[in-house]
């Protein structure tokens, strides 16, 4: 499959190119190569930390879902606990975080609304009618 080409901006000036075009990567001035070349390895370190992060992640819930499953007994069955370890390393740093926030929302206890608040008032003001009426 043909890689789309890539159109990068330095100080100004568009270069198209590809990874296999050594021509236009021959016609960036030094200055500018020298600045694409510390972006590239400043995106390159995020990558690994990134990718350490995931690990780390990876590893943090792996460890309680073993903690987990040894205190449930046979709660788990082993195809669940191998389809949370397969779904942890499929994708990148970001799908995961975004994963792991949806499912940490789906935990989350409902927030207050308008109309669980009048509902309760509701219930306050009762209470306190039938026991001014009680004494």
């Amino acid at each position: 499959m043909k890689q789309p080409p890539i159109i990068v901006i330095v100080n100004k000036k568009p270069y198209t190119f590809s990874a296999n075009d050594t021509e236009v990567i021959r016609s960036i001035p030094s200055a500018d190569r020298q600045q694409l070349i510390t972006l590239l390895e400043a995106i390159k370190q995020q990558e690994n930390q990134s990718q350490a992060s995931v690990q780390q992640a990876a590893a943090m819930v792996s460890a309680t879902s073993t903690l987990a499953s040894t205190a449930a007994g046979a709660g788990n069955s082993p195809i669940q606990q191998a389809m949370n370890r397969e779904r942890l390393h499929n994708g990148d740093a970001d799908a995961l975080m975004a994963q792991l926030i949806m499912e940490e929302n789906l935990n989350k206890k409902p927030t207050l609304t308008k109309r669980s608040i009048h509902k309760w008032t509701a219930i306050v003001a009762l209470i306190v009618f039938v026991l001014v009426l009680i004494l």
